[in-house]
């Protein structure tokens, strides 16, 4: 019998099937999100139309793949590959609320997915979180947010088509993580812009032969850029704190710090083609006796298109990135090329597009950081494709297909052992908000662009759009 390790009311004597929202439909935590978004919808008192707006979200998927359990095509216990139709559900819950500095996003959900032959791998998954956008002076802002999610690592169906995700272990493995972060930005003039940010996350995570991984990240850094007409360069210093503890206990915990020092130079090449290049260190510093200090090299370019609808972009990168869900702190080189753009020509109104096609592909070479012997081991290599078509039935509803291919190389000598596998999946999917309006879209603040045209104007920045030289990319 698999137990909980206390993290459930129940205590130790709780299973992992009652803790954890997996495998079965009796999940005492999976009906609380339940009640949470029954409550909002019944108990939020009236207020002005213009203030908040309360959406019952509704999505779902039908999709057939022919590798439910992820299992490695060499097998060691010769398990076959097991193919199935799924269903996937997802109910959830938005409340938007906006005043005239702040926007507020409230959202929760239960993600049910059932399969056609494998009830065994029936699972609930819970997430609820709240992002918030604080417009502290015309010149200075700050973004937040909170979430926590609990569920099955290997759930197939995506809530996003990623072709940078990263090393994950395979096998029915379970979760529960939470997190919070928060950025600030100030306009200091109309150059240079001042950053600072800051974020904690934790991850545990349990597998089939109930080993438990604890892992925590904190981190806090910030950073200038300066613009010029067409260029900008940046500056960011990030420190974090690491830990990792393996509940197999053989490879005992690792306690780590990563600092990282990094610079980019952005140059807009035209209206909507955007050039970025960056370049720094990270150096990982083992706070535990006995262990060597890493230097690993980062560098990334990324060549971004932004029309009037959709995006397109390719990009190369390394990077450090300790990854919570396998418990390692890894380096991530990385391919990838990713589309999103209308299909006007298939719409009756031209400037209205219905349809759209999306589509990513990326590869990653992700390796461990070895800090007993001072260098990177245990390499692995992920590939992701994914294409979809999609139609907008309005506003708030949308149909797509969908087709999802990932292979994931193993390696049986990393400290988490982590086994590769292929998998095709095939989906047909629909989203449905209602009531459609909603109160207030939360703004994009992240921007690649020199002009800062990329961003949501909220009308209280420098400049036209925040950026230093209004106008100044149209001229080109």
């Amino acid at each position: 019998m698999r137990r909980c390790h206390g993290f459930c009311e129940g205590g130790p004597s709780t299973t992992v099937q009652q803790c954890y929202l997996s495998a079965t439909v009796k999940f005492p935590a999976a009906w609380q999100f339940g009640v949470v978004l029954a409550g909002l919808w019944a108990h939020v008192p009236t207020a002005r139309a213009d203030e908040w707006s309360l959406h019952v979200l509704l999505s779902g998927q039908l999709a057939a793949t022919d590798n439910v359990f992820q299992v490695p095509s060499n097998s060691p216990e010769g398990l076959p590959r097991e193919s199935d139709v799924l269903f996937q559900l997802r109910p959830g819950g938005l409340l938007s609320y906006v005043t005239p500095r702040t926007t507020h996003e409230f959202t929760a959900d239960l993600d049910g997915l059932a399969y056609a032959r494998h009830r065994e791998a029936w699972s609930i998954s819970g997430r609820a979180g709240w992002k918030g956008f604080f417009a502290i002076s015309p010149r200075t802002e700050m973004l937040t947010g909170v979430g926590f999610g609990t569920g099955t690592l290997n759930t197939l169906v995506a809530r996003s088509s990623d072709p940078t995700a990263a090393l994950a272990p395979t096998g029915n493995s379970n979760f529960i993580s939470a997190d919070a972060g928060q950025q600030l930005s100030h306009q200091a003039s109309r150059e240079v812009r001042i950053t600072e940010h800051a974020k904690v996350q934790a991850v545990q995570t349990t597998d089939s032969s109930d080993r438990s991984n604890v892992s925590l990240e904190a981190a806090i850094g910030g950073g200038f850029d300066r613009a010029w007409r067409f260029d900008a360069f940046g500056f960011d210093l990030t420190g974090s704190f690491v830990s990792f503890s393996r509940g197999d206990g053989s490879n005992g915990d690792d306690r780590l710090e990563n600092i990282r020092a990094a610079g980019q130079w952005r140059h807009d090449l035209s209206r909507r083609w955007t050039s970025i290049v960056d370049g720094g260190v990270v150096v990982v510093v083992p706070l535990s006796t006995g262990g060597k200090s890493v230097v690993v090299p980062i560098i990334g370019g990324q060549l971004a298109y932004a029309p009037q609808w959709g995006s397109a972009g390719i990009s190369v990168s390394r990077s450090v990135i300790p990854n919570l869900f396998i418990a390692q702190n890894t380096v991530a080189d990385t391919v990838s090329a990713s589309v999103n753009m209308p299909l006007p020509w298939l719409s009756a109104e031209r400037a209205r597009p219905k349809w759209s096609a999306l589509g990513s592909i990326g590869v990653v070479r992700t390796q461990l950081i070895d800090t007993d012997r001072g260098q990177l081991a245990s390499s692995f290599d992920i590939f992701n494709a994914d294409l979809a078509l999609q139609y907008a039935v309005s506003e708030a509803s949308g149909l797509a297909m969908r087709y999802q291919f990932v292979r994931q190389t193993g390696n049986a000598d990393s400290l988490t052992i982590i086994q590769g596998y292929a998998r095709n999946t095939l989906l047909l999917s629909f989203t449905h908000r209602f009531p459609s309006r909603q109160a207030a879209k939360f703004p994009v603040r992240s921007s690649l662009r020199v002009d800062r045209s990329d961003i949501t104007p909220m009308g209280e920045e420098p400049g036209a759009r925040g950026g230093p030289t209004p106008g100044a990319a149209a001229e080109r």
